[in-house]
């Protein structure tokens, strides 16, 4: 729609101040609202995840092989929240279970250890939430409002609208589920 290509997370490799090599995951753009609501919610909703995992797990790999990551992470690029995933201990899960059954505790855990006020932490992981509960992120609904929209319109009156739409829901603060 906008030509806009997000690199959501890339490994990058660096040696630590001790000499010892490491991998670690940058988060370069957090994913798209397509609300500040929204946004800020993936934020909060990452950052809380990684402060808790950091906590719960001592050595990741010994939960989680390689392959079984890169398989994920291709299943997440292809199906986005339609994904079922191997997890740690080679659970399958899907992405709303894993969000709701797993992630989100973890990420609540990871904020209350870095004294986040609670009313936040309830207001931006309850987004969350309801989007795994609704199975919906601002993707599905971008690409749902627009195949619907291109059936009955134009591709330039399609774009339009959506864009006002998105305009519309920015302004009344609306998250996307």
């Amino acid at each position: 729609h906008n030509s806009t290509v997000y690199r959501w997370n890339r490994p990058c490799y660096g040696i630590s101040d001790n000499g010892k090599p490491h991998l670690r995951i940058e988060n370069r753009v957090l994913p798209a609202g397509p609300t500040i609501l929204d946004q800020v919610a993936n934020a909060t909703f990452w950052l809380g995840a990684m402060m808790g995992a950091s906590q719960e797990y001592t050595d990741i790999r010994e939960m989680i092989s390689y392959e079984d990551v890169q398989d994920n992470f291709i299943k997440a690029s292809k199906f986005g929240i339609d994904s079922k995933f191997s997890w740690l201990n080679d659970k399958k899960i899907t992405a709303c279970d894993l969000i709701l059954s797993e992630l989100l505790p973890l990420a609540r855990a990871g904020l209350n250890s870095c004294k986040v006020n609670s009313s936040d932490i309830d207001k931006y992981l309850g987004v969350i939430e309801e989007r795994a509960k609704k199975h919906m992120n601002g993707a599905r609904w971008i690409l749902r409002s627009f195949t619907k929209l291109k059936s009955e319109t134009t591709l330039d009156e399609s774009l339009s609208v959506l864009t006002s739409s998105i305009i519309q829901n920015q302004n009344k603060n609306l998250p996307v589920h």
